[in-house]
């Protein structure tokens, strides 16, 4: 399998969590925590690494920086997605393939689209899906 990992910090991944092929964690000094049974789908992006904007200097990108990610338990990522520095993902939330993650994504939830919007939530009460009109 070949899972490319790249960081200076702390990467805890929960048991029973799937992570796919060309999938790349990285991340500069940040933790990044995955829950316990995740799917993580192949060729997946997580980083925690950005820079700061310094459009004074001769580069826009600055000192780098670094923002805590946490996928909590059962999330499922699709295939192609990308999850940005700093995003919480709560427990039972799905990505939609090829979805760039940017913001906290609630727990039972679909997100999908660049940038990810929530699609569907799950009504624990009724049981069931509920589409989120735009």
């Amino acid at each position: 399998m070949n899972i490319r990992i790249s960081t200076a910090g702390q990467i805890i991944i929960g048991d029973n969590t799937f992570i796919g092929e060309n999938t790349y964690i990285t991340g500069g000094r940040c933790t990044i925590e995955i829950g316990k049974n995740c799917d993580i789908s192949h060729n997946v992006t997580i980083t925690s690494g950005t820079h700061e904007m310094e459009p004074e200097n001769i580069r826009m990108a600055g000192k780098d920086i670094c923002r805590k990610i946490k996928i909590d338990d059962g999330v499922w990522i699709g295939i192609g997605s990308i999850i940005l520095p700093g995003v919480i993902i709560g427990n039972k939330a799905v990505i939609a393939a090829g979805s760039v993650v940017t913001k906290d994504v609630p727990p039972y939830s679909i997100v999908g689209g660049n940038p990810a919007k929530i699609i569907k939530k799950y009504n624990t009460d009724e049981k069931k899906w509920e589409k989120i009109l735009r």
